[in-house]
């Protein structure tokens, strides 16, 4: 819920300003200034209610980076407009910059909202203690798992799930690694 609210800021942060440079008229930055307001007041909420889940807010992190970046272009564009200088402010829209950025930050919050669901679905299946584990060569991080789990007499996991997390083929992954 959370992050929905967050991206529907977004949203209106985009739209508001968007209105703004196209119309001149004031009342489209009303959107534009409560977003920015309450921004920081639902990241924040988003960013206390992922500590823990490194790859959930290394992600939330990563999107409240690209997201003050899109506010301050954007603050620094209205002033501009506002103070007569249209061009820089329709070239940005012409040229689909913000598009571009919005596609990013809605790329890392699917991200998010993946992640989300794998837990939710991994919870829904009780299961307890799930680690994440991610590397670029996934086949030498799982064997690098069995071979460490006969020097630690410790159980290490009853379990091992794995999925789609490889971005490419076992063959090539091993290989890749040597």
């Amino acid at each position: 819920r959370r992050a929905a609210e967050y991206m529907r800021l977004v949203v209106d942060l985009e739209s508001g300003f968007r209105g703004y440079v196209l119309t001149r008229q004031p009342r489209y930055l009303r959107p534009f200034r409560e977003a920015s307001d309450h921004l920081p007041v639902v990241g924040d909420a988003l960013e206390n209610m992922v500590r823990g889940r490194d790859r959930q807010l290394a992600l939330v992190q990563e999107v409240r980076r690209l997201v003050h970046q899109l506010m301050a272009d954007k603050t620094r564009l209205i002033r501009a407009v506002e103070a007569g200088h249209t061009s820089e402010a329709m070239e940005y829209l012409e040229a689909g910059i913000g598009r571009a950025h919005m596609l990013g930050i809605r790329e890392k919050m699917g991200d998010f909202d993946r992640l989300e669901q794998e837990l939710r679905c991994l919870a829904d299946a009780g299961s307890d203690d799930v680690v994440f584990l991610t590397t670029d060569n996934h086949a030498n991080l799982v064997n690098q798992i069995y071979i460490d789990r006969f020097t630690d007499p410790e159980t290490v996991s009853n379990e091992l799930i794995t999925g789609p997390i490889a971005t490419d083929t076992l063959q090539v992954e091993v290989v890749n690694a040597f």
